[in-house]
C-alpha cells in the first residue's frame, strides 16, 4: 500500500489554450508518476500522457497541437487518486 502523501493539482494554464502546450502545477512530497487522460464531450478520449515529476512544486506539461478547438475534461491519475480538471482550447 503506498504511504500516505499530499498532493494538490493546480488548473491548466494558459485557459483557454491558444498554443501547442499547457501546464498545471502539482505540489507532492516526493517523486511521482502519474497519467492524464483528455476527454472530449462526447465522452471520447483524445489524448493519454503518463508522466513523472521529481520534486515539490514541479509542474505537468501537456502539448496540445492534436487537439481540435473545444471544451475538455482532463482526469489526472496519481497514486490511485484522480483529479478532474478543465481544458478550453481555442485557435
Amino acid at each position: 500500500m503506498p504511504e500516505n502523501i499530499e498532493i494538490i493539482v493546480g488548473e491548466f494554464y494558459p485557459q483557454p489554450a491558444t498554443g501547442n502546450w499547457v501546464f498545471a502545477s502539482v505540489y507532492a512530497q516526493r517523486r511521482i508518476t502519474g497519467r492524464l487522460t483528455v476527454v472530449d464531450k462526447k465522452g471520447q478520449v483524445q489524448l493519454t500522457v503518463p508522466f513523472e515529476l521529481e520534486k515539490e512544486g514541479d509542474v505537468i506539461e501537456m502539448q496540445i497541437h492534436a487537439l481540435s478547438p473545444g471544451d475538455y475534461r482532463v482526469f489526472i491519475k496519481i497514486m490511485g487518486e484522480e483529479w478532474e480538471r478543465r481544458l478550453q482550447v481555442r485557435n
